[in-house]
């Protein structure tokens, strides 16, 4: 029979990946990205922070689960797996920085 649109097979690595961006945007967030090496001239800008673009990976994903939803669960695009990848990461980041805090072995940096 048909399997119910809640029941998708998914595969790919894409929520990994979402998951590993999060991580680094949370991690290097403060770091300034000089624009003119990624070819991005906005305004007379030559740096701008890194988690200015964290927007960028967010709010594409938000719409699209949005609109999923609207129109009965047909994508091709799995908007709540790279969702769900971006909170895994958010998760383990601060279960990492809690355990890291407490521990009496120090990763050196």
């Amino acid at each position: 029979g048909k399997m119910p649109d809640y029941m998708r097979e998914a595969t790919g690595a894409s929520s990994g990946v979402y998951g590993l961006m999060l991580a680094f945007f949370l991690i290097y967030g403060r770091k300034p990205v000089l624009l003119n090496k990624i070819g991005i001239n906005i305004f007379r800008l030559k740096y701008i922070k890194l988690f200015y673009f964290f927007p960028f990976l967010l709010i594409p994903e938000i719409l699209g689960l949005i609109k999923m939803i609207k129109n009965g669960m047909n994508s091709a695009i799995g908007y709540e797996a790279h969702l769900g990848g971006m909170l895994f990461g958010l998760v383990f980041l601060l279960l990492w920085k809690f355990f890291q805090k407490n521990s009496e072995v120090k990763v050196s940096e």
